[in-house]
């Protein structure tokens, strides 16, 4: 039928690099009413992508999402173009109503980082609280955002406990080091935290220097 030779024309454009061919087809078929799927949307996304249209790009995707809202693929590749042109307000709304925001690892790391980034920490914390399965919570990748959300809502006792849980699979590694021994001097065990900063002055950094040298002024001031 006509659906079937506009779907071979499509492919045919395609392969030659024909792509305004391509594009202006596919749209075609997304406009005449006949069956249109999620995987439509991402293919014209694809194409225009191709051909270097980024607003294509991107109002495509957010059409896409806004016609097949429980696409799951679809929603998650929307979000991921808002997120890498740094709109991560916008990524989060499309992943906020993502069926897999509490059970799928990658949906729900993306959010927390997206909000970690627009430093919307008291939203991150409530997801955080809200029955996230152990499991999920102690993924180390899952771990430093959640350190992260505490820094960021001022809770360094909650914090130490996760960069304690870091620190035991990687003991030396210098920036979880580093969050330890300010986290340590911001609840006020500062034995602690000049412990690790001794050690870590060996060979010191620029950075591991200013934190050593906060933590030391600190240090006098309140003893």
């Amino acid at each position: 039928g006509d659906s079937e030779a506009l779907e071979h024309y499509i492919a045919l454009a395609e392969s030659l690099g024909m792509i305004g061919s391509a594009v202006a087809a596919l749209e075609e078929k997304i406009q005449s009413g006949g069956v249109v799927t999620g995987r439509d949307y991402e293919r014209l996304a694809y194409l225009a992508s191709l051909a270097d249209d980024v607003q294509k790009y991107r109002q495509t995707l957010l059409a896409g999402v806004q016609r097949f809202p429980d696409d799951e693929s679809l929603r998650l590749e929307a979000a991921y173009t808002f997120s890498d042109r740094g709109d991560f307000l916008e990524a989060a709304k499309l992943i906020r109503e993502h069926p897999g925001l509490k059970t799928n690892p990658e949906v729900t790391r993306f959010y927390l980082s997206l909000l970690v980034q627009s430093q919307a920490f008291p939203e991150a914390e409530a997801l955080l609280r809200s029955g996230l399965s152990a499991e999920l919570l102690d993924q180390p990748a899952m771990l430093e955002i959640e350190a992260q959300i505490y820094e960021g809502t001022a809770q360094p006792a909650a914090a130490l406990i996760v960069y304690e849980k870091l620190l035991r699979s990687q003991p030396d590694h210098l920036r979880l080091n580093m969050s330890y021994a300010r986290n340590l001097a911001d609840v006020g065990r500062w034995k602690e935290a000049e412990a690790i900063l001794s050690r870590l002055l060996r060979n010191p950094s620029a950075d591991v220097l200013a934190l050593a040298a906060q933590v030391y002024a600190a240090a006098g001031k309140y003893r």
